[in-house]
């Protein structure tokens, strides 16, 4: 499927599912959209896998609650916002992911979000690799943050969160 040009969002979850019950984006390509590729929202859950999420304004956004497991994309070439944006109680899993090029940060952890981030390479993005701020409150573990524009990891203004294991290297600024 090609999810592209609409004036929100590419894919968006919102709602907890019944029991059993999971929403799947699973080989996609996620362009051009408005305000975030994929939306995860409202204590919604969605596995999303394999896809090719680009061009958006947020390439991946998780909020209010919103969780999900997101493994093995490609997410580059966002335009305004972050690559990846978790908030507001958001609190996902990425595993496997390249989150890349993008003009914001690579991903942001905000506003009370979480989240867990293991063995994505983080690389070539305008503003920081990882940025924590506001209460964010991510665990990121071999995670490679590499040849930003910025610093590879930056934690700021009552941000905190677990940094295990990650290879951050040949950033512009700070490590």
């Amino acid at each position: 499927n090609k999810l592209y040009s609409n004036a929100q969002y590419g894919f968006a979850v919102y709602d907890a599912p019944p029991p059993g019950n999971q929403s799947l984006l699973e080989e996609n390509d996620v362009y051009d959209n408005d305000v975030a590729g994929v939306f995860i929202t409202a204590g919604a859950s969605a596995t999303v896998t394999t896809n090719s999420i680009h061009g958006n304004a947020c390439g991946v956004l998780v909020t209010d609650t919103g969780e999900g497991q997101l493994e093995n994309n490609d997410i580059n070439n966002n335009k305004t916002g972050s690559g990846v944006m978790v908030k507001e109680e958001g609190n996902p899993t990425f595993v496997k992911n390249q989150v890349r090029d993008g003009l914001g940060a690579g991903i942001t952890v905000c506003d009370g979000g979480r989240g867990s981030f293991l063995d994505n390479e983080i690389c070539g993005n305008t503003g920081a690799g990882v940025d924590v701020f506001k209460s964010g409150n991510p665990q990121c573990m071999s995670n490679r943050v590499m040849d930003g524009k910025s610093d590879g990891v930056s934690v700021h203004d009552e941000g905190r969160g677990l940094f295990d294991g990650n290879c951050v290297s040949g950033n512009s600024l700070n490590g």
